[in-house]
């Protein structure tokens, strides 16, 4: 257990949590093992609290350290049947962020900002990685 809790980026080199919401995800994760060897009464994510089943399935897709790129992409198709609500275009920017592709990121930034101007997080995302390009942020 510990080894794929380190793997997953919840404890550090020496076995300790890495944030008390770490170690809240572990637990959440625990859970799910359950759940998920308990499936023949209902699927795992069902088994679960609609806040669990949301932190677990946002953190597939947003922790970088927890999950490949690709797999991360995978996990976000399921978030967006969950929640459909969910901001995607973040997601994607943060995933080609997370790839070395600054400039996807900010191209899908502006293109999302550009459908939701009324959302300043867009814009507060697009501005910031606009000057790490521009080489003003180290």
């Amino acid at each position: 257990m510990l080894a794929e809790l380190s793997r997953r980026g919840l404890v550090d080199a020496k076995g300790q949590w890495a944030s008390p919401q770490k170690q809240l995800l572990a637990r959440l994760l625990q859970h799910y093992r359950w759940a998920n060897m308990a499936k023949f009464h209902a699927p795992a994510l069902e088994q679960l609290s609609p806040r669990e089943r949301d932190v677990f399935m946002r953190w597939r897709v947003e922790d970088a350290r927890a999950f490949p790129a690709e797999q991360r992409r995978k996990h976000l198709a399921s978030l967006l049947r969950h929640d459909p609500g969910y901001p995607e275009g973040m997601a994607l920017a943060l995933l080609a962020y997370d790839e070395g592709d600054k400039r996807g990121a900010a191209e899908i930034l502006s293109r999302y900002h550009n459908q939701s101007p009324q959302d300043p997080t867009y814009a507060a995302m697009y501005k910031a990685i606009t000057r790490e390009l521009a080489g003003k942020n180290p």
